[in-house]
C-alpha cells in the first residue's frame, strides 16, 4: 500500500518557522520512501521527515533533503508497529521566491508480511545448508 502527502512550503519560510504536515499512516512496515521536488525548487527547498522528536530522514540530524525536478527514492526498513502512527513532514525555503509543493510517498506492507519476508532468506539459507550437508 502507498500513502501520499503534499507539503506546501511557502516562499521565504525560515527553518525556525517551518511548514509542517502530519502524515497519518497505518500500522505496518515502511519499505520505501519517495520525495518529489518539482522543477523550480533549485535546491532552495529543504525537507525532513520526523517521528516524535527524532529526525528519521535524512539520517544525519543536521541534514535536509533538497532537489530540483527530481524524485528521491530509497528502499527502507522502518517498522511502525505502534502509536503514534504518524510522521511529521517539515520544510523550509528561506531563499525561495515562490511557493513549492513537495510530495512524499511511503510504501508500506503489513507487519506480518514484513516479518515473513525477513524470515524467508534465513529459512532458505538453512534449507540450502541442510541439503548440502546431507550429500
Amino acid at each position: 500500500m502507498f500513502h501520499e502527502f503534499d507539503l506546501l512550503v511557502p516562499a521565504f519560510t525560515a527553518k525556525a518557522s517551518s511548514a509542517v504536515e502530519t502524515a497519518a499512516l497505518t500500522k505496518g512496515h515502511v519499505t520505501a520512501v519517495e520525495i518529489m521536488f518539482p522543477r523550480g525548487c533549485a535546491g532552495q527547498v529543504f525537507v525532513v521527515v520526523e517521528r516524535g522528536e527524532s529526525q528519521l530522514w535524512p539520517s544525519n540530524p543536521d541534514g535536509a533533503h533538497k532537489g530540483d525536478g527530481v524524485v528521491l527514492r530509497w528502499d527502507e526498513d522502518y517498522p511502525l508497529p505502534d502509536e503514534p502512527l504518524t510522521l511529521t513532514l517539515r520544510g523550509w525555503a528561506p531563499a525561495a521566491r515562490f511557493d513549492h509543493t513537495i510530495t512524499f510517498r511511503f510504501e508500506m506492507v503489513p507487519l506480518d508480511q514484513a516479518e515473513a519476508a525477513r524470515a524467508l532468506p534465513g529459512l532458505v539459507r538453512r534449507m540450502a545448508g541442510a541439503l548440502i550437508g546431507n550429500r
